[in-house]
């Protein structure tokens, strides 16, 4: 198995750990790893922490291997001959994996994840995707809050999701080829992208470099845009549309190409929604 692990220079489990074995989240805030570690919260519950002396880059630290969502163990120790680490790009921890072995999504999966669609290249491994916005609502699959105005329920998406929903708004401007959207933007959806693929995976740039870098790639351009069109459930949304037209009679110019909402080489397939 390929757990990303952490090594920061200078800490020992006291450096990290506050009253009831809680995790100091001020301190993964400083470092800049609240993004990626967010949902570990607690030890040995979900990491294990090892002091290590003379680390990577020669200095004594701790090192942080979070729990595979599986229940698997992975190893937790320092193993110079047998890992490959990088440091951050703001220079304050390093990154590192087996060497060996390919990063597979069970790697860095969050204990939590929310269904929506699997998208995956034609040779590579799935990575579920979330729904954060949706013609149907019953459809969205990250958490909603209900409300009610003027004695009827209505739902809202959950306010550490809002920008996800955000996102997907754009990417629906972009697919109705709105010109003012900045989806159109190629940089702005390959971070658009990957915030979606944070939700559910403990995976920001500095995981993606560390996996490019081993030859097992996390994002490409071949999932891409299907990562984007899913959060925004554009691929539903057009087997409706289609579905309407074919039933009215008329036929439907142009989607031969767009049905599964994805670029050639990419495969989606929607799980655990109705």
């Amino acid at each position: 198995m390929a757990v990303i692990q952490y090594f920061v220079p200078g800490w020992s489990v006291a450096s990290i750990v506050g009253e009831d074995n809680n995790v100091l989240r001020r301190e993964f805030e400083r470092l800049g790893l609240s993004r990626v570690l967010r949902d570990v919260a607690k030890v040995p519950r979900d990491a294990t922490l090892t002091g290590v002396q003379k680390g990577p880059g020669g200095m004594d630290g701790l090192l942080i291997t979070p729990r595979r969502a599986d229940g698997e163990t992975a190893d937790c120790c320092y193993r110079q001959e047998k890992q490959a680490w990088r440091e951050s790009e703001n220079k304050e921890y390093w990154l590192g994996t087996m060497a060996d072995e390919p990063i597979l999504p069970i790697d860095v999966q969050r204990r939590k994840v929310f269904l929506g669609y699997n998208i995956s290249a034609d040779d590579g491994p799935p990575w579920l995707v979330p729904i954060a916005r949706s013609e149907d609502d019953s459809r969205v699959t990250l958490p909603q809050d209900v409300m009610f105005v003027a004695g009827k329920p209505t739902t809202k998406l959950r306010k550490q999701y809002e920008g996800l929903w955000e996102l997907a708004n754009e990417i629906v401007a972009w697919c109705a080829g709105e010109e003012d959207t900045p989806a159109r933007d190629r940089s702005w959806r390959i971070m658009a992208a990957l915030t979606a693929l944070n939700t559910n995976y403990r995976v920001w740039q500095d995981e993606v470099n560390l996996a490019q870098e081993l030859g097992c790639s996390i994002m490409a351009t071949d999932i891409l845009d299907a990562v984007c069109l899913s959060i925004a459930d554009i691929q539903f949304a057009v087997e409706v549309k289609k579905k309407d037209l074919l039933e009215s009679g008329r036929e439907l110019l142009g989607s031969g190409d767009s049905t599964n909402g994805t670029e050639v080489g990419s495969n989606t397939s929607p799980v655990g929604v109705n």
